[in-house]
């Protein structure tokens, strides 16, 4: 203000609302041109209980330039929580934001579930509780043990049911109770673990043992020839390889126990062939997931002959007959989470030209083939 200029109130009061509302349209201007973005799947998903986890990654909004670098770029990692079954709520719990594109964007995850614990990589350790709803942070792990302030620097995490940590030279390591959020000494591996699978393939099998004795699975004519024949021993190696080469459903008897017993006899099962036909795991890495009432087990494959077709899942019996059919409407299969009850699958749906595909997650109900399909683009709000 002016010495000895008196400017009039109502002068004033105009002005001061000149100025705020000026202020107030720069910023919804500011909204309006920052470009809305959309969250995706980041990394693998886990089983939690009857919830389905997902890591969410959402690039934060930004004003469009022509000058806009890149690099500063930011990201959100959110945990996004689907229910399997009917009644259940969606959940989604922030993480950590204003990450960069590179390492430790690209080194998220979640490690795995523990009873009530997910742990979660993004890129800290932290630990949320489904119960109570409760994120624990890095900071609090660290408080709570406090004699392994070098593995939760320096530590590799790895987790194999428990979750731990590993000093990269393999002279330390702890594990981490569920419960407590404790770390406990453990004599430290002589060798890192692989890192899980993170494909459809890992969740899928050409086939496995149902009984001590008797062998089920997908085979082309070719694999049958080649590889099962009778007097030949069962194959060590039972992973899903995709093929357009057709495969169809065959029935084996062992002349003794385990998995590298001899066949004896094998038969072909009735049914149609399919091209990327494979069994599901009860688990990645397991054996057949095997169900009751009536005793039997999943397979899936792809429609059509062509590369546009999706996947298909049928329960069928022992004997091959099919119980049920679901088309998944999936044009690509990205991971398998295995359940009785209700088993998860993770895709995209078909390619459309110029278009992205959409993330889903499919969720059957193992009783009567319904399923329920949960789009995975998440907008931001």
């Amino acid at each position: 203000m002016i010495p000895g200029v008196r400017i009039p109130p109502v002068l004033l009061a105009v002005v001061t609302l000149v100025v705020v509302a000026g202020a107030v349209s720069l910023g919804l201007a500011a909204r309006l041109l920052k470009t809305r973005t959309v969250g995706q799947p980041h990394g693998r998903a886990a089983r939690a209980g009857d919830q389905i986890a997902v890591l969410i990654e959402t690039q934060e909004p930004y004003v469009p330039s022509l000058r806009r670098d890149p690099s500063s770029d930011r990201y959100r990692l959110d945990l996004l929580l689907l229910p399997t079954g009917e009644g259940g709520a969606r959940r989604m719990v922030r993480l950590a934001d204003g990450l960069r594109a590179g390492g430790a964007l690209q080194s998220a995850g979640i490690p795995g579930v523990d009873g009530d614990t997910v742990w979660l990589r993004t890129p800290e350790l932290q630990a949320y509780r489904l119960q109570s709803r409760k994120l624990v942070g890095t900071v609090e792990l660290r408080r709570l043990s406090p004699d392994f302030a070098d593995l939760f620097s320096d530590g590799l995490i790895e987790f194999n049911g428990h979750l731990q940590l590993v000093l990269q030279d393999l002279r330390r390591a702890c594990e981490l109770d569920a419960e407590t959020l404790k770390a406990r000494a453990i004599e430290a591996p002589r060798r890192r673990g692989l890192p899980p699978a993170e494909d459809a393939a890992a969740g899928l099998c050409t086939g496995g043992l149902w009984s001590s004795n008797r062998w089920w699975g997908a085979l082309s004519s070719r694999e049958q020839h080649q590889d099962f024949r009778p007097g030949m021993r069962l194959p060590r190696d039972a992973s899903f390889t995709p093929s357009r080469e057709p495969r169809r459903l065959y029935h084996a008897v062992l002349d003794g126990d385990g998995t590298h017993a001899r066949i004896q006899s094998i038969e072909l099962l009735p049914g149609d062939e399919h091209p990327d036909l494979g069994c599901i795991r009860s688990a990645p890495g397991a054996g057949l997931l095997q169900l009751q009432d009536p005793a039997g087990t999943m397979v899936c494959f792809r429609s059509g002959s062509q590369s546009g077709g999706t996947w298909v899942l049928q329960r069928l019996d022992w004997n091959g007959r099919v119980l049920w059919t679901t088309d998944t409407g999936m044009g690509d299969l990205d991971q398998v989470l295995p359940d009785p009850r209700r088993p998860a699958f993770l895709g995209r749906k078909p390619r459309v030209p110029d278009t992205l595909q959409e993330p889903v997650l499919v969720v059957v109900h193992g009783a009567t083939g319904a399923a329920s399909t949960t789009s995975l683009w998440v907008p931001d709000r």
